[in-house]
């Protein structure tokens, strides 16, 4: 006797990514769901129950003892979609009350209905009043058929008499309109990260050597416009040329606040808190933007889990306003993996592509095994992909080209220098070289903290579903350490990546809390500790790095000395010389002064200090000046590293309590590094001047 299939009862609802079919089946496990999907939207769904454990639903199906059917319960769902989806991406959840299939469309839009027009609606199919979403963006119109045909335009859940009550309708409905509009770019996670960023370059505000080039293009275009004689990168144009693409999308959004400066209402310095600013939002947005596919595709927990991971690291959010190429390349990284996440690969290859020409060669070894393993599995065709590679690259070629050219005052490709300058000249081990494991073993443990601990949990649970993020980041990581110079700062873009996996982790620890058992217990204890002990770690490096800067405040120094004097005591120029130990420590031309006319030089090498009025320098004293202030900080190369292995010591030696007194110690353990001097009168015998 064949056996018998029941039609199951159930709810819809979607949004614009994915619908939602919850099968009110119960007792059903995850071994007896079975769901077949095509692309063109035929959905297939079996539940099979076991009538052992079940024998109440078998009575309430009419099924008779001793029968065929008494093996198990068959519940079976044939769908006709009204639009196409991604099979691979589907997701089937299963609890003892329901069974969850959420299917992740191609098109990211509304649905008017859950079947194609013709399909007869079946009577025991209903909307999922709890997941439905109600889209009032302008009244009328497009939403209000929208609302008819989910029943919705009466249901208590459309009612805004609140508001009306407050305000005139129109009025209401367009703030709720604004309101969720916001919301989709910027919502309260973003605003979390945003104020640690803040908190980070108010702390911080000054950059140092590897950041100059692009805060210097971003004042020069600010302040100078089209003065190209002005600029800094043609008396210090660097090792190789970077790109003013990323510069002058900095300046462009912050042009409309100079007048505030030639005005005399803000001083310079006031831009580079808000150009640093602007680069973190726009590093945050976009994070932002990784964060909701994290949601969309494992859950809004594993997605809070990420942010308060991502808040209690250090260096991602440091890295995040910082003026690098790297935080450029960082930013349309995760906009990469977001689409990624999509199955967008065609976005995929055109912000890779982009950033290989304009910011970072070095990205195409991570775009690569993203495109590689999209062709093997067939989720776009090799002449597509090839299709759009060229003209991304071609594209973004000549974008990079015409600007660069004209900014450099000749033609060149800057990333392509970078490239030849690393690759064919393989010059880049002169700023040292580390072992082939140093990323491994030091640079992300320093980038996850404790939260790394958590990656290979989050693994364990989620093999398949994290394997599309962690694959291209595991072959990065490993293709990468062939090359001899290391830095933390190559590899800052795999840090979302890694913080989603941990996530996952934390998330599904979270969940089982509820459930019975010491050990569930203790995990969510370990998760809470390592994100409180990261966080505690991430403002002792906070403290640590606001004394890496000694060269801002030295100049601040000459600043002050100069307010003091009378107007009498002033000249008429003022000339300063800022040595290399504090050029490369904090001093930009932001910090710069134009009234009255200050004139500062970084001549490298020897020169006569006496035809300069003030010396910001590494030298304690200089014939014929007066020391007018010092800097402290951490000096002959101690950082954060060395302290926390100080501290480290000291506990193993003698306890807790003083390894904290210890590392007090160590923090305030400062020095005069950068000193401040005036000239006081010419020595007879210029022979004794010592150059600085």
């Amino acid at each position: 006797m064949a056996q018998q299939e029941l039609a199951p009862h159930y709810a819809w609802a979607d949004d614009e990514r994915w619908v939602y079919v919850t099968l009110q089946v119960a007792n059903a496990r995850d071994t007896g769901v079975a769901l077949a999907a095509t692309h063109e939207g035929d959905v297939s769904c079996t539940v099979r129950v076991l009538p052992q454990r079940h024998a109440l639903q078998r009575k309430d199906a009419g099924v008779a003892p001793g029968t065929a059917a008494e093996e198990a319960l068959v519940y079976r769902l044939a769908l006709r979609l009204f639009g196409r989806i991604r099979p691979d991406d589907c997701v089937v959840d299963v609890n003892p009350r329901r069974v969850l299939l959420k299917l992740a469309k191609v098109e990211c839009k509304k649905w008017k209905s859950l079947q194609r027009p013709g399909v007869p609606k079946p009577p025991y199919e209903r909307v999922d009043w709890d997941r439905v979403q109600i889209s009032d963006d302008e009244s009328g119109g497009e939403d209000d058929d929208q609302l008819n045909d989910y029943g919705l335009k009466d249901h208590p859940l459309s009612d805004e008499s609140v508001l009306e009550e407050l305000l005139p309708k129109p009025v209401a409905t367009k703030l709720i309109a604004a309101h969720r509009a916001v919301t989709k770019i910027f919502d309260k996670w973003d605003f979390l990260l945003m104020t640690v960023v803040a908190t980070y370059v108010l702390v911080c505000p000054y950059t140092k050597v590897e950041e100059s080039f692009n805060l210097q293009a971003t004042h020069d275009i600010m302040f100078h416009g089209w003065h190209l004689d002005k600029y800094d990168h043609f008396e210090f144009p660097g090792v190789v040329p970077r790109t003013f693409l990323g510069p002058l999308l900095l300046s462009l959004l912050n042009l409309p606040l100079t007048p505030l400066y030639w005005l005399g209402v803000a001083p310079k310095m006031l831009f580079l808190y808000t150009v640093r600013l602007t680069l973190g939002a726009l590093v945050v947005l976009c994070f932002g933007k990784f964060r909701r596919e994290v949601a969309e595709r494992f859950g809004s927990d594993t997605a809070a889990f990420l942010v308060m991971t991502t808040l209690c690291q250090f260096h991602f959010l440091f890295y995040a306003s910082r003026t690098l190429p790297n935080t450029f390349a960082l930013a349309l990284v995760m906009l990469a993996f977001a689409a990624l996440s999509r199955g967008d690969y065609c976005r995929v290859i055109a912000l890779l592509g982009f950033t290989c020409v304009v910011f970072r060669s070095d990205v195409a070894v991570l775009a690569c095994p993203i495109v590689l393993e999209g062709l093997i599995r067939r989720r776009i065709p090799f002449w597509k992909a090839v299709a759009w590679g060229i003209c991304t690259g071609a594209g973004s070629l000549l974008v990079t080209f015409a600007v660069d050219s004209v900014m450099w005052q000749g033609p060149v490709w800057p990333e392509g220098v970078v490239l030849y300058f690393n690759t064919i000249l393989n010059k880049s081990h002169e700023w040292g070289v580390m072992p082939w494991h140093w990323y491994v073993t030091s640079a992300l443990p320093r980038l996850a903290l404790l939260a790394g601990i958590w990656v290979p949990v989050g693994v364990y649970y989620e093999p398949k579903r994290l394997g599309y993020l962690l694959r291209p980041v595991v072959a990065f990581l490993v293709l990468y350490s062939f090359l001899p110079h290391k830095e933390l700062r190559f590899i800052i873009h795999v840090a979302p990546v890694l913080n989603t996996a941990a996530a996952v982790g934390m998330a599904y620890t979270w969940r089982q809390l509820s459930k019975r058992g010491s050990v569930k217990v203790f995990l969510g204890i370990l998760a809470m500790f390592t994100l409180c002990f990261s966080f505690t770690l991430s403002c002792v490096m906070l403290i640590v790095s606001s004394y890496n800067y000694p060269g801002a405040p030295g100049l601040a120094l000459v600043h002050a000395h100069f307010s003091s004097l009378s107007d009498s005591e002033r000249p008429e120029a003022v000339n300063v010389h800022i040595d290399v130990a504090a050029a490369q420590t904090g001093i930009s031309r932001f910090l710069e002064r134009d009234f009255p006319p200050f004139r500062y030089s970084k001549e490298e090498g020897e020169i006569d200090p006496l035809q300069f009025d003030y010396l910001v320098t590494a030298n304690a004293t200089v014939a014929a000046f007066e020391k007018i202030g010092e800097v402290r900080g951490f000096a002959g190369g101690r950082g954060i590293a060395q302290v926390v292995r100080s501290a480290i010591a000291t506990c193993r030696e003698a306890g807790w309590l003083t390894a904290v007194d210890q590392l007090r110690r160590e923090l305030l353990r400062l020095e005069p590094t950068i000193y401040a001097h005036v000239r006081t009168a010419v020595p007879q015998q210029s022979d004794d001047v010592k150059p600085t």
